[in-house]
């Protein structure tokens, strides 16, 4: 068992293998803090992918520690949450990847052509919502010209 200093608590942390061979400077463990800060995520969405199943931290009392593995599922995650994927087609993607040694979301042309015609149908859906909000803002303030409504740039920005 290794022990290392966390710098925000007075007793060390007991891990139950030894560190990673470090490549860089980079810490080989990872608090809950410090992935919250370098992806600028809530603490709550990480306990949040915890309780998912997708992160799997090494608990000490009270306290989470991440390794390399869960730093690189938090950077897939993340990922396929910027594509819009569901975080159940995130957590199989990531055991396709995990499956075949990648560190990818493993996408193929079938799952990627019904994400982006789903993204697209959502475009189309959001640019509806706003034409209309937009029709009953100009209503709304007696503007002369509803049609006006489809300008973007005569809404008030704020």
């Amino acid at each position: 068992m290794s022990v290392e200093r966390d710098s925000t608590v007075s007793q060390p942390v007991l891990f139950p293998f030894p560190p990673v061979q470090r490549s860089s400077n980079r810490p080989v463990w990872y608090s809950i803090s410090d992935l919250s800060r370098e992806f600028d995520v809530t603490l709550r969405a990480l306990r949040f992918y915890e309780a998912k199943g997708l992160l799997k931290p090494i608990r000490q009392n009270a306290s989470r520690v991440y390794g390399p593995r869960d730093r690189v599922r938090l950077q897939l995650i993340l990922t396929g949450k910027r594509l819009g994927f569901t975080l159940t087609e995130i957590a199989n993607m990531i055991a396709d990847s995990e499956d075949s040694g990648g560190a990818d979301l493993r996408l193929n042309p079938d799952l990627i052509l019904r994400q982006i015609a789903f993204l697209e149908d959502q475009h189309r859906t959001i640019e509806t919502a706003l034409t209309e909000l937009r029709r009953h803002y100009y209503l709304m303030a007696e503007v002369e010209d509803p049609a006006a409504a489809n300008d973007k740039e005569m809404l008030p920005l704020s």
